[in-house]
């Protein structure tokens, strides 16, 4: 029998025992591929899944995003993440920089739109009301120490110009702050910390600095014109030719300061203390400085014309070479002071104190002395035309070479005739 008829003749013998197998393997099958069904379901719905972490770009916007956000926790996130990209990426500090001080800008306006009774301008914050001295909100705290830190650790890009213009940061602790070339114009820094602070070629316009900590601060180039400095602390600040026009710095200690070469013109300094200052070839004309303290100033070479100085202390002060015409110094103290060769033409020096004042060469033309104590004064090769001695004292004057005519009104009355010079 040939192997085919074996088989056909199995199969018939079998049929039904097939058949009943066939059944169940194929029920297992079907019940296996339903079973695995589920379990291969969610792994096609799942999303799918980079291998590489977010890019950059991908990061810097979701950031921008977050920042954007009315709640607290998603803008300090963003904050945080751009602040992670600006260590990560240099070319990108600057673009943070300048979106984290948008921010500053919109959170921390200078006058604040949305309180009550804003005050007219910076000058009148010394009296803002109690709505502007809250504190501020932890995502503008936020986003000024990131910037503050970057431009430390990480240096100041050369086309960098950090724009802070009108906003609130009184109260700020910006102690030794990287604020090179930074825009503050009409920025509040009431009490402020700018300890040793650089602020140099800073536009500080219109700026409110009211009781603010500048010892040491870096202001070399600073534009402060029409800045308030009231009180301010000013010890040790470096102002070299820095522009403080127009401004009111009343009572402000710049004691030690040194503010060479600067511009400080119609500014009001009325009991400002300036104690060994250094005002080498700086310039105040039409400048209120009544009572200010200058005691063993520097301000040699320097242009005070039409300045107001009655009462000032300027005691052993360096004023050789100054330009002091039509100065008021009535009642100043410039006992032992340095006047040698200063032009003090048609200056008021009634009331002065003179007393051991050097006043070589120096150019009295029509000044009013009357009043005034010159007790051992050298007055050699001065020249006092048309000077008003009227009640002055010269006891002991040095008068040798001195041009000396008769004064306007012809009845002055020293107390003892000049010495001559030994």
């Amino acid at each position: 029998m040939s192997l085919v008829a074996l088989a056909c003749d199995w199969y018939g013998r079998n049929r039904e025992t097939l058949t009943a197998v066939d059944a169940l393997l194929g029920g297992s099958l079907l019940t296996w591929g339903v079973l695995r069904q589920p379990f291969r379901l969610p792994r096609r719905n799942r999303p799918h899944r980079s291998d590489h972490p977010p890019t950059t770009t991908e990061m810097f916007g979701r950031a921008v995003e977050q920042i954007g956000s009315a709640k607290l926790a998603v803008c300090l996130g963003g904050i945080h993440t751009l602040d992670r990209i600006a260590g990560e990426s240099r070319p990108d500090q600057a673009a943070v920089t300048e979106i984290l001080a948008a921010l500053i800008r919109q959170r921390a306006p200078w006058p604040d739109p949305a309180a009550a009774d804003p005050p007219a301008s910076t000058q009148d914050a010394v009296t803002m009301p109690d709505s502007y001295r809250r504190q501020r909100s932890a995502d503008v705290a936020a986003a000024l120490d990131v910037i503050i830190r970057r431009r430390a650790t990480d240096g100041i890009a050369p086309d960098a110009r950090l724009n802070l213009t009108r906003t609130n940061l009184a109260r700020a602790s910006l102690k030794q702050a990287p604020l090179h070339g930074a825009d503050l114009f009409a920025a509040n820094l009431q009490q402020a910390d700018l300890a040793g602070a650089d602020l140099s070629q800073a536009d500080l316009r219109r700026a409110c600095l009211h009781r603010a900590t500048l010892v040491g601060a870096n202001l070399a180039g600073a534009n402060l014109t029409g800045s308030n400095l009231t009180q301010a602390n000013g010890r040790a600040a470096d102002l070299t030719g820095a522009t403080i026009s127009w401004a009111d710095l009343s009572g402000v200690n710049l004691y030690a300061a040194n503010l060479s070469g600067a511009t400080i013109l119609e500014a009001r300094l009325g009991g400002a203390n300036l104690h060994r200052a250094d005002l080498r070839g700086a310039r105040l004309g039409d400048c209120d400085l009544d009572e200010a303290q200058l005691g063993s100033a520097d301000l040699s070479g320097a242009r005070l014309e039409r300045v107001s100085l009655r009462g000032a202390k300027l005691g052993r002060s360096n004023l050789s070479q100054a330009f002091l015409y039509g100065a008021d110094l009535a009642a100043a103290d410039l006992q032992a002071a340095n006047l040698r060769r200063a032009d003090l033409s048609w200056a008021d020096l009634s009331g002065a104190n003179l007393t051991w004042a050097d006043l070589s060469d120096a150019i009295l033309y029509g000044a009013k002395l009357t009043g005034a104590r010159l007790t051992g004064a050298d007055l050699r090769r001065a020249d006092i035309r048309a000077a008003d001695l009227t009640g002055a004292c010269i006891d002991g004057a040095v008068l040798q070479d001195a041009i000396v005519l008769t004064p306007a009104n012809g009845d002055a009355k020293p107390g003892a005739a000049p010495r001559a010079a030994e």
